[in-house]
This record gives structure tokens, C-alpha cells and sequence, in this order.
């Protein structure tokens, strides 16, 4: 090989290195070049978010420059300040789930503190954090019912909200140990597709373990002509020891594609992994998050079968509630008391009609 031959693949490979270089320089983002229109049409807010990426950059001088334009502008500390209000908080817990937002948050508020008071900062944080478990309830609800299905009543947020918000804080306090789930955590299975992703094992890294235990013996055997069956018998086997640390076990996945019908009607795709490959039945109400059993009555509730369930698991006296429903009467169901209902509801719960 010529010395040209050899020297030209790292010539190319430098020329490569350095081009990429060149490109990613060339493309850094100009944060307060953004900024700076923003703030020509007095949009502060849009001014300060397009900023906050300057004030995490890794580059110095990046976020000298951010910080600078910032002193400059006492409203970007201004719309930096309201963007960690909860009307302005709301919007990244609703784009995103409780954990990822509130990491998000995080991080904002990490750059936010580089500039801001303590006092400011510490209003973010609170902020943050009201946020979160605001954000998380419903899920929190969800995995509580979960855990105590069977123990307590369980009604989906849909149905609940029939009921007005004074009658509902009184159902909540009737019965503190009740959770409103989210409508649409709850659904039937109407199809399901298994698709088989399993990965067959592998037992290579043992057999060329042994093979090349067993060629290395004969080849050190013939040279020093001490050949031994047993000896060539004993390397491959040491060989195929060795080698087993590079075997793959088999590996059972199964994907499973299903057909959710929600309650408010909609049909719902998830995709969910499974080790079994068995499918939940279709016609049977699961949890969405991963298609476990769920009580049937909460695939088809309303507010008459919610309060049949009160009157079964009611131990007090009743508390009359009402619904929103119009043409509404007082009537008397057995173990929960007078609540205002439709006549045809009233009729269906065998309660009596206490008033016209």
C-alpha cells in the first residue's frame, strides 16, 4: 500500500469531521434574534418563552446574551413572572401528562431563577406544585379505585357532574371514601388484533465458543505434538462456557391492538404489550391504561344506576341531591332520602313521589 492509499480515508474522514463542524456552527439557533421580533410588536411572552433555550444553551456567550436582553426589557421579567401564573401553568398540564409538564415546569423554573427573586421563584414553585396535584387527581382517583374496587362506591366524572356542585360536595362528604374517575379511562372491548413479536433464542455464542476452544487446542496440540481427544474435548467445553455469556434466551412479546368503545360513544385504538399474548374478551369493560378488568356498571352508568348503588351502600340517613335534569320532582328512594329526579327515574328506582 502507498502512503497516498493509505492516508487519503483519514484525509476524508478529517475533511468529513470538519464539515460537520462547519454545518452545526453555521446553524446555531439566534435566540435573541427571535426575541427581538417578538419584542418589536410587543409581544412579551412570546419575546421571553423564544428566550428560554438561550438561557439553558451550554454556549457562555449564548446565555450572556440572553441574560443581557432580559436586564434590558423589565417586561420580559414581567411575562417571564406570568408565565408561572395558573392560568398560564394550566396549559402545559393540559398538553401534557402530570409527570412530563411538571418536568417541564422544572426546567423552566431552573432558568427562571437565574434572573428572578427569591420571592418570585418561590410563587413559581408553589405555583408548580399546585399545578401537579391539581393535574394529577384524576389519575390519583383512577389508581385509588383501583386498588379498592369492591370497597367503596366508584362513578365515572361524567356522571357525577350531573349532580350540581353543591350536591356533589355533600355526596363527597356522605361518603368520603368515593372516587370520580375520568369518563374516559373506563371503556368495552369491541375488537382485538394479536400481532406475535417473539424472538426465537440463540445458542451461537456458546457453539463458537466451543468451536474456537476446540480449533485454538489443535493448533497449539500439533505444534507442540501433545495432541489429546480428551484435551480438544475439555476446550470446548471451556470455550462453550465462555461463549455462553453471548447466548440470547428466547423472548416473548406479543402486541395487542384494541377496539375500545368509550362511554360517550367514540371507539378508541391502544396498543398495549403483552407477554401471553392472551386478549382481554371483547364485550368486557376494562381500563384503558392497560385493559384489566374494570366493574362493568362503569361502561354503562348513569346517574339512576349511580344512585341505585348509593342506596346499597349508604349506611346513614339520606341526604336529598338532585340532578340537573329539567321537569324534575322530589321523589323518595329507600336508603338515600328525597332527591329531585325525572319521573320516569323515579318510576325506575321504585321511589315514591313526594311532591307535584
Amino acid at each position: 500500500m502507498t502512503k497516498s492509499s493509505w492516508c487519503f480515508p483519514w484525509v476524508a474522514a478529517f475533511a468529513v469531521l470538519m464539515m460537520s463542524v462547519g454545518c452545526a456552527s453555521g446553524t446555531r439557533k439566534d435566540f435573541t434574534g427571535d426575541a427581538t421580533r417578538f419584542i418589536s410588536v410587543g409581544d412579551w411572552e412570546q419575546a421571553y418563552r423564544s428566550l428560554e433555550d438561550g438561557l439553558g444553551s451550554s454556549e457562555s456567550a449564548t446565555r450572556l446574551a440572553t441574560y443581557d436582553l432580559i436586564v434590558l426589557h423589565p417586561e420580559l421579567k414581567l411575562a417571564a413572572s406570568k408565565s408561572f401564573e395558573p392560568i398560564s401553568l394550566e396549559r402545559t398540564f393540559t398538553a401534557f401528562d402530570p409527570v412530563s409538564a411538571n418536568a417541564v415546569e422544572t426546567v423552566r423554573l431552573a432558568w427562571y431563577e437565574k434572573f428572578a427573586s427569591d420571592e418570585d421563584v418561590a410563587r413559581a414553585r408553589t405555583n408548580i406544585e399546585a399545578a401537579f396535584v391539581n393535574a394529577n387527581k384524576p389519575r390519583a382517583a383512577l389508581l385509588a379505585a383501583r386498588q379498592n374496587i369492591g370497597k367503596g362506591l366508584i362513578v365515572d366524572d361524567a356522571t357525577f357532574n350531573q349532580l350540581d356542585s353543591a350536591d356533589r360536595e355533600k355526596v363527597r362528604g356522605l361518603y368520603p371514601t368515593m372516587q370520580v374517575i375520568p369518563s374516559r379511562s373506563v371503556g368495552k372491548v369491541i375488537s382485538h388484533q394479536v400481532l406475535d413479536k417473539s424472538k426465537p433464542g440463540s445458542t451461537s455464542g456458546s457453539q463458537l465458543g466451543a468451536a474456537f476452544g476446540q480449533s485454538a487446542y489443535i493448533d497449539r496440540s500439533f505444534s507442540q505434538r501433545n495432541y489429546s481427544a480428551v484435551g480438544q474435548l475439555s476446550a470446548g467445553l471451556l470455550g462453550a462456557i465462555i461463549g455462553s455469556s453471548f447466548d440470547k434466551a428466547a423472548e416473548a412479546r406479543f402486541l395487542v391492538n384494541y377496539g375500545i368503545e368509550l362511554n360517550d360513544g367514540t371507539v378508541k385504538a391502544v396498543l398495549l404489550s403483552s407477554s401471553d399474548g392472551i386478549a382481554a374478551p371483547i364485550g368486557q369493560c376494562v381500563f384503558i391504561a392497560d385493559a384489566v378488568e374494570a366493574p362493568s356498571y362503569l361502561c354503562a352508568d348513569s346517574i339512576v344506576k349511580f344512585i341505585e348503588r348509593v342506596k346499597y351502600t349508604k349506611t346513614g340517613e339520606g341526604s336529598p341531591v338532585k340532578s340537573k335534569a329539567e321537569d324534575q320532582i322530589s321523589c323518595k328512594v329507600d336508603s338515600v332520602g328525597a332527591i329531585k329526579l325525572s319521573r320516569e327515574d323515579c318510576r325506575r328506582l321504585k321511589g315514591e313521589v313526594v311532591d307535584r
